[in-house]
């Protein structure tokens, strides 16, 4: 059972990209495509680390669960469902994704800490590479997605579907009660560095939960 937690936000963070993942390429590339920098959303990958130092005497928050043992959504009327629409779905959550990412890269510089949660690096590679691994087989499309990719690569119903998710992602964390509650916690001057990463990922992820959860249980399929 998750604790509670404090959902929030830093009032005007700029989503700068420092990458959270440090993972193998993940490539695929349509024949004609060779990509170079994201627009305008570049990837980068440095690799993430806990903060060093000793245990901090306060407990920082802990990351809200995510559903365990969700069922495969079951196919409608007995039909398959068309490989375009799981195609589109994941180019969606992908730009979800994208969203978390950055705004995770913001509260790093906010905190002056690594991230604590080493498996934050393992979510976004596995939709990623679920991401890539779709639009392959669906649309027989291959793209570079590490250490960077370009939006124009993609297909414009791709495209579309992938700022949808950037969109909804960024919605999310650019909501005011999120805002306020990260200045809270940024203003705390009795936390240290990774207590304070730890609370303002904790409420950042309590944000990003419902729309993350059905991507990744897509990602899983």
């Amino acid at each position: 059972m998750a604790p509670a937690k404090v959902v929030t936000t830093l009032l005007g963070a700029a989503s700068i990209a420092l990458a959270l993942v440090c993972a193998a390429p993940v490539e695929a590339q349509s024949s004609s495509v060779t990509p170079s920098s994201l627009k305008p959303h570049t990837i980068r990958e440095p690799a993430l680390k806990p903060a060093a130092g000793s245990h901090p005497s306060a407990k920082p928050a802990q990351k809200p669960s995510r559903p365990k043992g969700a069922g495969k959504p079951s196919p409608h009327n007995g039909a398959k469902v068309k490989a375009p629409s799981r195609a589109l779905a994941l180019a969606g959550c992908y730009g979800r994704f994208i969203a978390w990412r950055d705004e995770l890269s913001t509260l790093m510089l906010q905190a002056n800490s690594y991230t604590p949660w080493p498996d934050d690096r393992i979510r976004f590679d596995r939709m990623e590479r679920a991401f890539a691994a779709g639009v392959r087989k669906d649309r027989n499309l291959v793209l570079t997605l590490q250490p960077a990719f370009r939006e124009d690569d993609f297909p414009p119903d791709i495209r579309a579907a992938f700022r949808a998710g950037l969109k909804t992602g960024s919605a999310a964390f650019a909501a005011d009660g999120y805002r306020r509650t990260q200045i809270v916690v940024v203003g705390q001057p009795d936390l240290s560095p990774q207590q304070r990463m730890a609370q303002l990922e904790a409420n950042a992820d309590e944000v990003f939960a419902p729309i993350a959860s059905p991507c990744e249980r897509l990602a899983g399929d």
